[in-house]
């Protein structure tokens, strides 16, 4: 425009400067016009942009928080079909292999999330002692209140509730017991643990009551040898239930029967637990 106005002073003179810059003002105006209405026409035929559904990033978990989860749920697949995969085919039974197919997980993954077979199997092994921390609670709960009482007919009722719960428990809690089972009938580096964490609360609790019981067996055979049998008979029942639903012409064993053989091994205990020196003086360590 500088060059138009240029070429006008020279060529024109004064009057035609001026004309000149008439039309160019005007050709400025027309062309602000014109683009304030392209602009309004663009505008109404581009639809307006949607507010984003994206959360903030403030709320938006984090690639680590992410990792972390992925990971939680890896190592607790990874227990459960450890647990019933070492209940079912045992320890020797099972390789690293089969557990990964089974949780549809890379072989590395085990190394990673627990250092190996041995020390998943443990942690399996862990899983069922923690599962077991009411009863023993409760157990414990009993033998006080028993302790507090402090009478023989404190300790055994006592007895009486812990060998009904202990049944239900063992019923209860089905890959748990075979995997402890399996660890009885085949021992690894783990038995140690078993004893530990799951056969000592129970023959601890079970030796306080028969002790309240029978203070004159405190530290001999046959406490020991009581404890054991009450536990035992426990377990066999729940061992041979397919068994023993037979022999009663039974589907299973209901809790009805349950109840019913829980009663019976207390009342057998407990009886034989009655027998003293007093009572039957021709009793050696076998009998009574």
């Amino acid at each position: 425009m500088c060059f138009i106005l240029h070429l006008c002073r020279i060529q024109l003179g004064s009057s035609a400067l001026s004309f000149s810059r008439l039309v160019i003002s005007r050709v400025v105006i027309f062309k602000r016009s014109l683009d304030i209405e392209l602009n309004d026409r663009f505008n109404q035929n581009v639809p307006s942009r949607k507010p984003s559904k994206r959360p903030p990033a403030s709320s938006r978990p984090s690639r680590q928080v992410l990792n972390t989860t992925l990971a939680a749920d890896t190592r607790q697949r990874l227990l459960t079909v450890a647990a019933d995969r070492f209940a079912a085919d045992g320890y020797a039974g099972t390789s690293v292999r089969d557990l990964a197919q089974d949780a549809e997980v890379n072989v590395a993954a085990i190394s990673y999330h627990f250092g190996g077979k041995q020390q998943l199997y443990q942690e399996c092994l862990r899983q069922v002692f923690i599962r077991a921390q009411d009863f023993w609670n409760a157990a414990r709960q009993r033998q006080q209140h028993a302790a507090a009482l402090g009478t023989p007919l404190a300790a055994e009722q006592a007895i009486r509730q812990h060998i009904h719960e202990f049944v239900r428990m063992l019923f209860r809690q089905e890959t748990a017991f075979t995997l402890m089972l399996r660890e009885f009938l085949e021992p690894t580096e783990a038995l140690g643990q078993v004893v530990a964490e799951f056969i000592g609360p129970n023959t601890t609790i079970l030796q306080a009551l028969v002790d309240q019981l029978r203070p004159d067996l405190k530290g001999t055979v046959r406490l020991r040898a009581a404890c054991g049998s009450i536990a035992g008979q426990c377990v066999n029942l729940r061992v041979a239930r397919a068994l023993i639903a037979r022999l009663n012409r039974l589907d299973y064993l209901d809790a009805t029967f349950l109840h019913r053989a829980a009663e019976q091994i207390a009342d057998f205990s407990l009886a034989s637990l009655r027998c003293t020196e007093e009572s039957n003086p021709q009793r050696n360590i076998h009998s009574c």
